[in-house]
């Protein structure tokens, strides 16, 4: 109900912290899918990166988020973008031994 009412107000949907994540990326490093969903429905960029050049998807795998991950994909994430360590998602998600999430990562 709160992100409904904020994002009524028309905010910068893509805004960035001080380390350069978006509320997309948060909301994916916690598991918020339904947030996830408010947010890709009001325009956010799924595609964002941060400073150390992860995106929502990178923070989804690395958190074990399959069902973002799954949304974060049928919105248009590209699922080879590397972060500044040269990781995809893909790599996250093995590294996580997350087996699920490797198979909806599959290119």
């Amino acid at each position: 109900d709160i992100t409904e009412a904020l994002l009524k107000q028309n905010p910068d949907v893509d805004a960035k912290d001080g380390s350069g994540n978006t509320a997309l990326m948060g909301v994916c490093f916690k598991g918020y899918a339904v947030i996830a969903k408010l947010l890709i429905d009001h325009k956010a960029d799924v595609n964002a990166v941060s400073h150390n050049k992860a995106t929502a998807l990178i923070y989804a795998a690395t958190f074990a988020q399959a069902e973002i991950a799954q949304l974060l994909i049928e919105s248009g994430a590209d699922i080879t973008h590397k972060d500044e360590k040269g990781n995809t998602a893909f790599d996250h998600a093995k590294m996580q031994g997350a087996t699920k999430l490797m198979e909806i990562l599959k290119a």
